[in-house]
């Protein structure tokens, strides 16, 4: 239940607008949040601890967290602006939609696509099951076990992966050549990049 899952740390940091319907936001807080069998969404700004989420059935936005989010069994999106530190998600079959995240992003065993707007650090990926889009990535991608497509645009490091990618606008593909990835990514970029 609720109640034997949430530990109030302080005055103002959540509130319960009724039965069924209630949603929490977060404000400043210092300890662990431990959230099971959420039906509406968590608002989360500037958590200073992390936050683990297990079975929840709404959306999570979360927003300047500087410690790490956890998710399990996530079946609604999730929505990461500023991510000061890593993501893990298990089993999620939703999407997951990061914005400027600036610390590596972890999905295993994702059920849907991935999106992510201007990472500045790796993104590693096991045993994707859908697509994996990518804009503007200034770090490496590192793809296990990849059942579907990898979409880079505007990418900026190298693509490390054991499946098929397609590279849009690759400004690094030279770069990837001269550290020996060549032959890892030529096969899979030769048919739209012309003369790989």
């Amino acid at each position: 239940s609720w109640e034997a899952s949430w530990e109030d740390p302080g005055e103002g940091s959540w509130e319960d607008p009724g039965e069924g319907s209630w949603e929490m936001i977060v404000l400043d807080l210092p300890s662990p949040v431990i959230v099971l069998d959420l039906l509406s969404p968590v608002i989360v700004l500037e958590l200073l601890s992390p936050v683990i989420v297990l079975e929840l059935l709404s959306p999570v936005i979360v927003l300047d967290l500087p410690s790490p989010v956890i998710v399990l069994d996530l079946l609604s999106p999730v929505i990461v602006l500023e991510l000061l530190s890593p993501v893990i998600v298990l089993d999620l079959p939703s999407p997951v939609i990061v914005l400027e995240l600036l610390s590596p992003v972890i999905v295993l065993e994702l059920l849907s696509p991935v999106i992510v707007l201007d990472l500045l650090s790796p993104v590693i990926v096991l045993e994707l099951l859908s697509p994996v889009i990518v804009l503007e990535l200034l770090s490496p991608v590192i793809v296990l076990e990849l059942l579907s497509p990898v979409i880079v645009l505007d990418l900026l490091s190298p693509v490390i992966l054991l499946s098929p990618v397609i590279v849009l606008d690759l400004l690094s593909l030279e770069c990837v050549r001269e550290r020996g990835a060549r032959s890892a990514l030529c096969s899979f970029t030769d048919y739209m990049l012309d003369g790989c």
